[in-house]
């Protein structure tokens, strides 16, 4: 919080987009700021963050864990977080990615016969069987229904190629999508002339979701994707080169043998450490191993091991001897070929029974790299199992003693997390998200085996494709909030899962999961002598966290939930009920309109930036007398190959204008958080694409729009300030470009995505800041355009001296791991403010200023 000083600031915040490359007109334009007339309150809680397991947010992202499969649980194949190689077809690299939710496909060709091939594969994990995607599509007139990809393949992670006789006959062809169950899905298209005299390069040839041409084995070029019309795409990166040591059973970990050395690695439940999580360990027998020789095995990590110099790294494991092995063991984190080692140490012997072995490895003045992996290894015959493999770097704030509650070391990763206290975020809305649900009862978010010692947590698996360790559990969650003085915002487990509706828990099959609800409430903030209080505190943690807000499931309205989720019988109401009767000062959130009292509703808005911009009035009429809106999802998203990993600054530009909107509507909207929160940039590291923070193995970044949230979260202020007039200078007028339409809307001919509306370039809304006086506002200008503007502020006088930022750039621009600070804010002072002050906006800027009151 901001020091208290005996002068007062104003604070300004403007943002300045478009593409329009014309002046605006000579004449000042103006915006009155009501400082003598404040408004209602704005919630403390108005700005956090929302999280869930998705784009390796905690695997691989803000968790601590260096090690991949530590428990060797993960699954082959599907579900392993290495999206399989597709079968049945000499070209599997046409499968890698795919466009998926569209309305339809079209593109330009002369008249005539035509033989169109459609590729299709199901490689979504989410999808287990037949029955659980179903569309239908129209090809050139001809009825596609029902179609199952799993069923015409013959299984997951099969090539399907539908072949159709077709004929154009006003240069068009077109294929229109309809989903059933889940949505539509595609990976190739092929359209080939059959005139005989059509030369080859006449046939059309698209590989979907991809941004640049592909060259099959034949040579072929496929063309990046084009011509669809709505929905997303998904790329699981390249084929990955299978090395030949990769034990079987076990992925990421590979057998290392040195020359002459012999051995053997596989997955062993002969001999389980417990019945609850340790149940599989890595058998490793070293048949021969000659002098100066090694046998071991190796895991790659999470796109490598981060190694950075002068760094220690925690690294624990379970092993046990036999059959004869009695020498030392050797651990190391070294370069992925072998042959650098960047920290050493040796276990002197281990038992023939289970024992966890704990150690330290440090690096000295090495070269920063993720092309590294840990290798545990012995140089003479014998056996070895192993089991919780662990290796922890530094983290934000190291924990010991008794707040480790068993755990050997636990922390989030210190570079995402300065990023997201630079923020100061009010509140954490977790676990999700789908991660509430899971795909199915089996995955859904069970938080009674994620807390305790890692011994006792099983792990399971995620919505989106690669296995979760729980390592990242409820308590590491409200440690994640403590470390960042955040408020949780929890979301309980409601019966509902990401399968279509297929098995929803009603009624008295609901009962237990209330009850569970209650008592991770009771964890959360119960004293030590109340039963899952003690076991907080048993975990680590004594002291109680507090809890405003419980969010009952999560996007109810998909997944067939929503008649389950309303009325006085519904899965909302009894949760409601319950938690109402014995915490009656909580608030409960709703996902939808439950038709029964709810105290707060969950609204999600995944937008363009075109219509996330005139979402900026969306509650501008809402009913002031119902309840409170918790805008809980929320992003500005190009579409198609357009849209990136993280957003561009077309996409920051619309989000701040979205947020004016909420700010002036804080009477009523209580809390905003952006989504999703990270993403792995590693190819084969995203599921969703726009996400605020990407990193790599070593390093982070903000997006522009981390920026906006960053500026607004800063500036927030505790009153509304009304804004009493707006009169821009006038611009010309754009054109409305057709563009792909929003996934889940109907594409239709012609339909446009219409831009703001030059009468309205400016966005504005202001507040009132307790502790310092200071009047917060906040002005946008949505067009390419420089406004000068007269800014009067009634009621308050204001002195000469200010300071601000500016946040400056181009629409497509963008920031990565390779460019960090492309767009970041910057800092500069105006000299000659005042309470009627006049100043130029630059176009395609984000603005914010603090004056001095009298």
């Amino acid at each position: 919080m901001m020091k208290q000083v005996c002068i007062t600031w104003i604070t300004v915040v403007l943002i300045l987009s478009g593409c329009i490359l014309y002046a605006a007109d000579a004449n000042p334009g103006k915006i009155v700021v009501q400082a003598d007339k404040p408004g209602a309150r704005i919630s403390p809680m108005f700005y956090g963050l929302m999280t869930e397991e998705i784009n390796y947010s905690y695997e691989g992202g803000l968790y601590g864990e260096l090690i991949q499969n530590r428990i060797f649980r993960n699954p082959s194949g599907r579900g392993s977080g290495l999206a399989p190689i597709v079968t049945g077809t000499k070209e599997p690299g046409l499968f890698r990615s795919e466009h998926y939710s569209m309305g339809a496909f079209s593109c330009k060709i002369p008249n005539g016969k035509y033989l169109a091939k459609l590729y299709f594969a199901e490689t979504y994990s989410g999808i287990t069987g037949p029955g659980q995607r179903v569309f239908s599509f129209n090809v050139q007139g001809q009825e596609f229904k029902d179609f199952d990809i799993w069923v015409k393949a013959g299984g997951p992670n099969r090539a399907y190629i539908e072949t159709v006789p077709v004929e154009v006959s006003h240069g068009e062809f077109r294929i229109v999508f309809t989903p059933k169950i889940e949505n539509p899905a595609i990976n190739a298209i092929e359209i080939i002339p059959q005139t005989p005299a059509a030369p080859a390069e006449a046939t059309i040839r698209i590989r979907a979701g991809q941004t640049t041409p592909y060259t099959d084995s034949s040579g072929q070029i496929w063309q990046p994707e084009k011509g669809f019309e709505g929905g997303d795409i998904v790329d699981h990166g390249p084929i990955p080169a299978t090395p030949d040591s990769t034990i079987p059973g076990a992925p990421h970990w590979f057998l290392v043998t040195s020359a002459g050395a012999e051995g053997s690695a596989a997955t062993d439940t002969s001999d389980p450490i417990n019945t609850i999580a340790l149940t599989t360990s890595l058998k490793l027998v070293i048949a021969n191993v000659p002098d100066g020789g090694r046998a071991g095995v190796a895991n790659d990590g999470y796109w490598g091991i981060p190694v950075k110099p002068g760094t220690s790294y925690q690294c624990s494991f379970y092993a046990k001897a036999s059959d004869g092995f009695a020498g030392a063991l050797t651990v190391a984190i070294e370069s992925s070929d072998g042959k650098t080692i960047y920290a050493s140490e040796k276990i002197s012997a281990i038992t023939g029974t289970w024992q966890r072995y704990r150690l330290t490895l440090k690096t000295g003045e090495v070269k920063p790299t993720a092309d590294a992996r840990l290798v545990i290894s012995a140089d003479m015959k014998g056996t070895v199992n192993f089991n919780l493999v662990s290796l922890f770097p530094p983290v934000f704030r190291e924990r010991t003693g008794k707040a480790l509650g068993g755990r050997p070391v636990t922390g989030f990763r210190p570079d995402i997390m300065q990023l997201l206290d630079d923020m100061r975020p009010a509140f954490l809305r977790f676990p999700g998200g789908n991660y509430v649900e899971g795909s199915n009862f089996a995955n859904r978010f069970d938080w009674k085996i994620m807390i305790g010692p890692w011994e006792d947590r099983p792990g399971h698996q995620s919505p989106w494709g690669y296995r979760s360790s729980d390592g990242l559990g409820l308590l590491e969650f409200l440690e994640w909030c403590e470390e960042l003085n955040m408020e949780p915002v929890v979301g309980v487990y409601a019966g509902l899962h990401l399968d279509g509706g297929r098995d929803i828990r009603t009624g008295e099959a609901l009962k237990p999961f209330i009850q569970e609800a209650l008592d991770q409430i009771e964890y959360m903030t119960g004293d030590v002598n109340t039963t899952w209080g003690a076991r907080r505190a048993k975990d680590g943690h004594p002291a109680p966290f507090k809890l405003t807000y419980v969010e009952i499931g999560n996007e109810d309205f998909l997944n067939n939930g929503t008649a389950t989720y309303c009325g006085p019988e519904g899965r909302f109401a009894m949760f409601y009920n319950a938690i109402k009767a014995k915490y009656p000062h909580i608030q409960v959130i709703a996902t939808v309109d439950p038709k029964v009292p709810h105290d707060v509703i969950d609204n999600h808005h995944y937008m363009s930036p075109n219509t996330a911009i005139r979402n900026a009035h969306i509650y501008d009429n809402a009913d002031r007398n119902g309840p409170k809106i918790f805008e809980g999802e929320w992003a500005s998203q190009e579409r198609g190959t357009q849209r990136g990993l993280t957003p561009s600054f077309q996409c920051a530009i619309a989000d701040a204008a979205f947020l004016t909107g909420l700010e002036r509507n804080a009477d009523i909207v209580i809390m905003t958080c952006y989504a999703p929160l990270f993403t792995r940039v590693n190819p084969g590291g995203c599921q969703w694409r726009t996400n605020l923070i990407g990193y790599d193995t070593l390093t982070s970044y903000g997006s522009p729009s981390y920026y906006v949230q960053k500026m607004f979260f800063n500036a927030r202020g505790d009153q509304i300030i009304p804004i009493d007039q707006i009169i821009p200078q006038t611009i010309p007028t754009p054109a409305s470009e057709p563009v792909q339409t929003p996934a889940g809307q109907s594409p239709g001919r012609g339909r446009t995505d219409t831009p703001p509306s030059p009468n309205e370039p400016l966005f504005a809304c202001a507040s009132k800041e307790d502790a310092s006086g200071d009047i917060i506002l906040k002005v946008v200008n949505v067009f390419d355009v420089d406004q000068n503007m007269t800014v009067e502020c009634k009621g308050v006088d204001i002195k000469k001296n200010a300071v601000g930022q500016v946040l400056a750039g181009q629409p497509n621009d963008t920031n990565s791991v390779d460019n960090p600070f492309n767009i970041v804010p910057k800092d500069f002072v105006v000299q000659d403010a005042g309470s009627v002050w006049n100043h130029t906006f630059p176009g395609n800027s984000i603005t914010v200023i603090r004056f001095k009151t009298k």
